[in-house]
């Protein structure tokens, strides 16, 4: 039923009428028709044709907008969720994953997000623990909802105390929807992610100045923002007075953080990104703006390229200074960066992931798909490799090729790279990793667990 019922129909993004539902079951119909009423699509004309006594036909057509919602049908084809988890289509045509133990709900799949699926794999948390992952960028979240902790550490692995966990006199929490505690300090309303019980040398002085807030930059450190020059620093203006008199950014510019964690500066009339200063850059202030669609993001490693939503083309190229205009992506393929920072092409269909363009090498748009449950990712050197989201089994040979059946990893193990594209494997209950496969080595599942707090990790030089 799910294959027939999310078959897609690329109309919807530019045609808002006369839309013709078709399905082949009743099932399908009030299945379809509260995706349609989730998406808010007051101006469609909807007309339903539903065959009586549910008799299939050969045309099901369910109007889905593929190019917003492509997690919709992998969503319902994956599989079996872990025990804690169940779904959930939300507002407006979203698929969340709620965790029933905590009751905080997340759009990110721990089928498909390793780090997730591994948190939820690693065996029972502590009481009064659960997991919620951030609905900003995916990230593995720890929620104490007795004593509202929320920290990236594993409180199986990282023991947390919980002893001086009481809020300083007059603070609060607030739970965002993104699932992020927020600190609230009613003598002044400022509000902060930061949680004042573990960074008492910030909150443990005299108040800030006027209009200065303490946030986290995007690696979770704290920093100070002045609200009214709209600079953020990771100084403390309270022993830097110097700050106190700093010039306020031009009209139209604010300050960022890259993926790095090193602040930038990004002019909302240009949609450019840059490292340099425009309070004393001023050529930056007469910046020509971005061709229309374009915008100007930063890779993983701070490498800033430009971005065509229209095209799905990215960039090091300026489309300013380039001559010719970006050839599209074929339907269903977009560009992404490996590790180490170079763009790649996947093609959501087949869920392949190659160097090679798709617009010089025609071939690739008639690929077998990988089997059910694979998908491709790279190792830390960039060099692909194939993924089992069930049995956690890590290639480097193509099971589209391959003879015979990939053994699953036993329970609570996990395969990774090492920096140097070594496999090894990494055993969740005694936090121990080793270069020999458990599979083939019976003994290494009998392994006394490291002492509380303790775990192993590879070295840059591929030593335990």
């Amino acid at each position: 039923m799910a294959e027939d019922l999310l078959k897609i129909s690329f109309g919807i993004e530019f045609c808002r009428k006369n839309i013709i539902v078709q399905s082949t079951t009743l099932e399908q119909s009030q299945l379809t028709q509260d995706i349609l009423q989730s998406l808010e699509m007051t101006e469609l004309e909807i007309s339903w044709a539903v065959p009586k006594d549910e008799v299939p036909t050969p045309e099901t057509t369910t109007i889905l907008p593929f190019g917003r919602y492509p997690f919709l049908h992998q969503a319902y084809t994956l599989g079996a969720l872990p025990p804690p988890l169940e779904m959930h289509f939300g507002h407006p045509a979203h698929i969340f994953f709620r965790d029933v133990s905590t009751g905080y709900m997340s759009p990110y799949d721990p089928r498909v997000e390793s780090k997730i699926r591994e948190a939820y794999g690693a065996g029972h948390l502590p009481s009064g623990w659960g997991i919620s992952p951030s609905m900003d960028d995916g990230t593995v979240l720890f929620f104490n909802h007795v004593h509202y902790l929320q920290t990236r550490d594993d409180p199986r692995i990282h023991p947390i105390s919980l002893e001086s966990s009481t809020l300083p006199s007059g603070w609060k929490v607030q739970i965002q929807p993104s699932h992020l505690l927020h600190y609230v300090d009613n003598a002044t309303q400022s509000r902060t992610r930061v949680d004042p019980r573990r960074h008492t040398e910030i909150f443990n002085m005299v108040p800030l100045p006027s209009g200065w807030e303490v946030h986290l930059s995007s690696k979770e450190n704290p920093c100070f923002f002045d609200s009214k020059t709209r600079v953020y620093t990771f100084e403390d203006p309270r022993t830097h007075p110097e700050l106190l008199d700093i010039q306020p950014l031009p009209v139209g510019w604010e300050m960022l953080f890259s993926p790095k964690d090193i602040p930038y500066f990004f002019d909302s009339r240009a949609r450019v990104r840059t490292f340099e200063d425009p309070r004393t850059h001023p050529e930056l202030l007469s910046m020509q703006p971005l061709p229309s669609g374009w915008e100007m993001k930063f890779s993983p490693q701070d490498n800033p390229y430009f971005f065509d939503s229209t095209t799905r083309v990215r960039t090091f190229e300026d489309p300013r200074a380039h001559p010719k205009p970006f050839v599209p992506l074929p339907t269903g393929w977009e560009m992404q960066f490996s590790p180490k920072d170079s763009l790649y092409f996947f093609d959501h269909k087949t869920r392949v992931c190659t160097f090679e363009d798709p617009r010089t090498h025609t071939n690739l748009l008639d690929m077998q798909p990988l089997p059910s449950e694979w998908e491709m990712k790279f190792s830390p050197k960039d060099r692909p490799y194939f993924f089992n989201s069930m049995t956690e089994v890590r290639t480097f040979e193509d099971p589209r090729t391959h003879t015979g059946p990939f053994v699953p990893l036993p329970a609570g193990w996990e395969m990774q790279f090492s920096p140097k594209d070594s496999p090894y494997f990494f055993d969740h209950k005694a936090r121990v990793c080793t270069f020999e496969d458990p599979r083939t080595h019976p003994e290494l599942l009998d392994m006394e667990p490291l002492p509380a707090g303790w775990e192993m990790q590879i070295s840059p030089r591929d030593s335990p």
